[in-house]
């Protein structure tokens, strides 16, 4: 092979995140963090958001307090050592957070790996230790700049990938599982998207979800005398030009609205097709009424 050839060959396949080369560690805390997760169960799912709140300290070393705001409980204490590229977690009641957390700190993500190594992680979900192999470091630009680790757990060919100063594509503390995999629960996750310090970190693609890339999807089945099912989709998000609403079927809705986050109606239509883009940039909420009496709110991004 010519020397020019292989200069091509190596270009390209840095270009198409197919090699992994070093680079600064991306942290993945900041003042503020936010995962947009998705849950999906049969013929149904919605997006749960999971943000870093307030900082506590605990024998010198600092946690920030991570909370999902569907279910208005805490989920735990997190914290990131950058030098060795590690995060820990510790779980908490739900409900007397710092009042009843656990005493030992557990693995969630390990950055400082390198290929072919095992590493060691806790399984948040069925509190127990796991073991991962970590199969190639990539560049992957259409999901983030930053590096992706795939792994897989010992005696599965599932995929798991972590991103490097976000989390997993599953979610923060849903590191165990491969996109479009069935955890123990019987649940789908996806990250749709990520935010530190008001700036987007990630953001799902079309390759490994099976919905309109958005950073809020609610799918809801209702039965309608039995019969009738309605599904939601509200996207794109962020948005730029036009928001779409979107039904499974002729349900009827009453009413769409898009407010300010202090609850001021900017617009109001019973069209699913919804201009933005003479508005400013930041954070709305979107609300769908229906006929029946029900409605759905979800918070979009216009940028």
């Amino acid at each position: 092979m010519s020397k020019i050839l292989k200069i091509t060959t190596l270009l390209l396949m840095i270009t198409f995140g197919k090699i992994s080369f070093s680079q600064p560690y991306q942290k993945m805390l900041g003042e503020t963090n936010e995962w947009n997760v998705y849950y999906g169960f049969i013929g149904a799912g919605e997006t749960h958001v999971w943000t870093t709140t307030f900082d506590t300290i605990i024998n010198s070393n600092v946690y920030k307090a991570v909370r999902d705001y569907n279910t208005y409980g805490w989920m735990g204490l997190i914290k990131e050592d950058t030098l060795l590229k590690k995060t820990y977690y510790r779980n908490c009641d739900p409900f007397n957070l710092l009042l009843d957390c656990d005493t030992t700190d557990f693995l969630l993500y390990d950055f400082g790996k390198s290929i072919g190594d095992t590493v060691v992680v806790y399984d948040a979900y069925l509190y127990q230790q796991t073991s991962l192999i970590l199969d190639s470091i990539t560049i992957d630009t259409i999901l983030s700049a930053n590096r992706i680790f795939n792994l897989h757990r010992i005696g599965s060919l599932s995929s798991i990938k972590w991103i490097e100063g976000v989390g997993s594509m599953t979610g923060l503390e849903n590191n165990l599982n491969a996109p479009g995999e069935h955890s123990h629960d019987g649940i789908l996750y996806y990250l749709l998207c990520a935010y530190k310090d008001s700036s987007q970190t990630f953001q799902i693609s079309s390759s490994f979800f099976p919905f309109p890339p958005t950073c809020s999807l609610f799918v809801e089945v209702e039965n309608i005398e039995g019969q009738n099912k309605l599904a939601v989709l509200i996207f794109p998000n962020p948005v730029e030009e036009s928001l779409n609403v979107s039904l499974s079927n002729k349900f009827a809705i009453q009413n769409i609205s898009l407010m300010t986050l202090s609850g001021k109606i900017l617009i109001q239509t019973i069209q699913p097709k919804i201009s933005v883009s003479h508005l400013s940039e930041g954070l709305y909420f979107v609300r769908v009424e229906f006929t029946n009496g029900q409605q759905v709110v979800r918070k979009i991004v216009i940028q």
